[in-house]
């Protein structure tokens, strides 16, 4: 493979991955994220994913997030 194949093909696969994930609703949306399920975060952060997953399993659902650094989830 050329470094331009490689190129485009490292680009299209960083735009398809950026765009996902820069939205968290069209990234759990994506990976099937329905109301009532349970979730089980693990490396949360400061909850970029935690709260909308949250939103969307709703009441019925659950959502265990955790983190190795207490500070990231303060």
């Amino acid at each position: 493979m050329t470094n331009r194949m490689h190129f485009k093909m490292m680009s299209l696969v960083h735009e398809t991955l950026y765009g996902l994930f820069r939205d968290p609703y069209k990234a759990l949306n994506a990976a099937g994220l329905e109301p009532g399920q349970k979730v089980l975060e693990v490396g949360c952060g400061p909850g970029f994913f935690t709260i909308p997953a949250a939103k969307t399993v709703g009441e019925k659902g659950s959502v265990c997030a955790l983190d190795i650094s207490p500070l990231a989830i303060e």
